[in-house]
């Protein structure tokens, strides 16, 4: 099926946007319109998240593994599993694919849905050529570290290219299915340990692995097949999608609100002024950088498609809410109390979760105005 098909997959899609997340789920925003998955969620809360149901497949996407797990902690952590043991699918991209890996850390302890582990993880710091403070996180008594960032040559079901940001290099064990490997380093990416040792470590890693869970099915990515620069990779993970089974079930509820689109248009203005002018600066909330550019991910989320919207009013109505706008203003007041030469975290936090949540927000109207105008 091809991005320009007349007809709407049918996989009903939850994406996690909530504490953990990172910007990258705009990435999947983007791949999801894209290939016309209208019936998509894009869930902050925890409560929609841990409702999961038998044939709706749920993403977790690149962040801080250990803040989502935190977010969820053990029991709902376990609730998601009986949840994907019943039916349910999941899809961990990057952060979201350490998650269900074989661990002995609380809470991760309380998922375990796929014999995997990690092979970039050692007792011992390694040595770092680059981006010395980024490059490694502590995990339990090791610390996982990543030896590259940026293009990777896979193979496997497919010969592609797509990028890895601190995703896990994979060592499947018997009775996991390996879908894609890692070839090697494509130019332009970045080392971050010397290269024998990068080398050493990337050497027969898995990239993508599958596993089952019940009557549900568990999908492990490392790279980000997702981004929008690597176009057979945005195939590749269409079709990966596809091979979820879905259930006979009603469209997600249509959204509905009387926000003038005027209203939003004026407060992301001064959210992309103020994001702006903190662009060569960041601010460590977890594991995770944040930075200018990146709150910007979220307020083009959003604007980029205002203007159609906006243009289709009258024919093709959004159902905006007051809520949307509540956020990013939030989100706007933060970041005006942000100063350039101390990033406060917690304003920074605020800030990122105020945007988040109402570019989440946003994107619900936006697909659910999309599935309407498929009907």
């Amino acid at each position: 099926m091809t991005s320009n098909s007349k007809t709407e997959p049918g996989q009903k899609i939850m994406v996690y946007t909530g504490p953990g997340a990172s910007n990258s789920w705009v990435w999947l925003a983007d791949f999801l319109e894209k290939f016309r998955f209208y019936q998509t969620r894009f869930c902050p809360e925890f409560k929609d998240i841990v409702a999961l149901s038998k044939g709706e497949v749920l993403i977790i996407p690149g962040g801080d593994t250990f803040r989502i797990a935190e977010y969820f902690g053990e029991e709902g952590l376990s609730t998601i599993a009986e949840r994907i043991r019943c039916g349910a699918g999941y899809i961990g991209i990057c952060a979201g694919a350490y998650l269900p890996l074989k661990s002995s850390i609380p809470p991760l302890s309380s998922f375990n849905l796929i014999d995997a582990r990690i092979a970039n993880i050692s007792s011992n710091i390694p040595e770092n050529i680059a981006d010395a403070e980024r490059y490694s996180v502590p995990y339990g008594c090791s610390y996982v570290y990543h030896p590259v960032r940026g293009p990777l040559r896979l193979n496997g079901e497919r010969e592609l290219v797509a990028p890895l940001y601190g995703g896990p290099i994979l060592s499947s064990n018997n009775g996991v299915r390996r879908r894609l490997s890692i070839e090697g380093i494509v130019q332009g990416a970045e080392l971050l340990v010397p290269e024998e040792l990068c080398e050493r470590t990337i050497k027969d890693g898995a990239a993508c692995i599958e596993g089952g869970q019940g009557k549900g099915k568990v999908l492990v990515i490392a790279p980000h097949l997702e981004h929008p620069d690597y176009p057979m990779a945005n195939e590749y993970f269409r079709d990966l999608l596809h091979e979820f089974e879905t259930e006979e079930s009603d469209s997600f509820e249509s959204m509905v609100g009387n926000a003038r689109l005027k209203d939003l248009k004026s407060v992301l203005a001064d959210l992309r002024v103020v994001a702006t002018a903190l662009d060569s600066f960041s601010c460590k909330i977890g594991v995770k950088y944040w930075e200018g550019e990146k709150l910007l991910f979220f307020i083009e989320a959003i604007r980029k498609r205002l203007a159609k919207c906006i243009a289709n009013e009258d024919r093709k109505p959004i159902g905006i809410s007051d809520e949307i706008i509540s956020n990013l203003q939030y989100a706007l007041s933060n970041l005006k109390e942000i100063r350039r030469e101390y990033i406060d975290k917690e304003q920074m936090d605020k800030t990122v979760s105020g945007l988040s949540n109402g570019a989440s927000l946003f994107l619900n109207a936006y697909f659910s105005m999309l599935r309407n105008d498929v009907k």
